[in-house]
């Protein structure tokens, strides 16, 4: 195959990656870097029960003051993709990313998480919110 003749050929897709940011006021808001990691992970992971994914492994790791920027990474692996969430705390970001490979809609996931995280942070506004198709082929 000839790999230029490929970007000029119309071509199939197999799954979605939605990729989110986050950012809230730290002065109307500032966190607790372990209270809200884990009021989050459970979020997302709550989201991700309602697809018929399956979680293969998680992990949420805290991130407090001193040798790293405080903040946050949870971590789902999925026997679809992927769902990741990232925190600076102290400059009020989030980032959020939730791939499918397959015939799910990650759009149920990150907008379950949204819904749940205003809740939480009331000043939060999504600054980038895109879905890109993955997995190009013929």
């Amino acid at each position: 195959m000839d790999i230029w003749n490929f970007f000029k050929t119309p071509n199939k897709t197999h799954g979605n990656h939605v990729l989110i940011d986050f950012i809230w006021d730290i002065d109307k808001y500032r966190p607790n870097e372990t209270e809200l990691g884990n009021i989050i992970f459970q979020i997302m992971e709550d989201g991700i029960k309602k697809t018929n994914m399956n979680i293969v492994f998680k992990k949420l790791c805290i991130f407090e003051e001193g040798k790293s920027p405080p903040g946050f990474t949870a971590f789902f692996c999925l026997d679809e993709s992927h769902a990741s969430m990232h925190a600076y705390t102290d400059k009020g970001w989030l980032s959020f990313d939730c791939y499918t490979c397959g015939e799910t809609d990650p759009n149920i996931i990150t907008n379950y998480v949204k819904d749940e995280i205003i809740k939480i942070i009331p000043s939060l506004i999504c600054t980038y919110n895109k879905t890109h198709k993955r997995f190009h082929y013929l």
